[in-house]
């Protein structure tokens, strides 16, 4: 709203730009299916999906990350990512999240309309548990990264912001 005022910290010295390994997000012997290298997970079921090992913390993932924390949830015991949207109005931001997995984790979602809402669906565990893992889940447990707050420039802070805003976050 006008005239609202969000106050940031301004970290000391050089931001070390931070990259998220996604394989320390898995226990080992919990998912017997996970496979790995130096550069990428994979996981054992036919698929043939492989997803990055490290995603970099930069203006494209924390939008998700913001739109995580507005719009989002985990469903399927954590392993699908989920995104409510307006269907009259928010077309285009579906769109950037479809455009934002690719990118950063070689993942297709999905878009089903469903009257008024439009839900993107994520079907990665990589995803879910990136996004679970830094950002909380449940309308309570929602955070905003610590590595957003205090490990990444003003540009990275204001795209998880705006996305955030533009979300239920206001």
């Amino acid at each position: 709203r006008p005239n609202d005022l969000v106050c940031l910290p301004l970290p000391e010295g050089s931001i070390n730009e931070h990259t998220y390994d996604l394989l320390k997000l898995f226990n080992e012997g919990d998912d017997l299916a996970l496979r790995w290298d130096e550069d990428t997970l994979w996981w054992y079921t036919g698929h043939g999906l492989h997803v990055p090992r490290r995603v970099p913390l930069r203006q494209d993932l924390a939008e998700l990350m913001g739109w995580y924390v507005a719009e989002g949830w985990l469903e399927n015991r954590g392993n699908n990512a989920v995104f409510a949207l307006n269907a009259r109005t928010e077309q285009s931001v579906a769109k950037r999240l479809h455009d934002i997995v690719a990118l950063l984790f070689n993942v297709k979602a999905t878009t089903k309309e469903q009257g008024t809402s439009l839900k993107v669906r994520v079907q990665s565990k990589a995803v879910a548990r990136l996004l679970s893992s830094a950002c909380g889940t449940g309308a309570a447990g929602k955070r905003i990264p610590h590595d957003i707050l205090f490990n990444s420039d003003f540009h990275v802070q204001k795209a998880f912001l705006d996305a955030y805003v533009r979300g239920d976050g206001h």
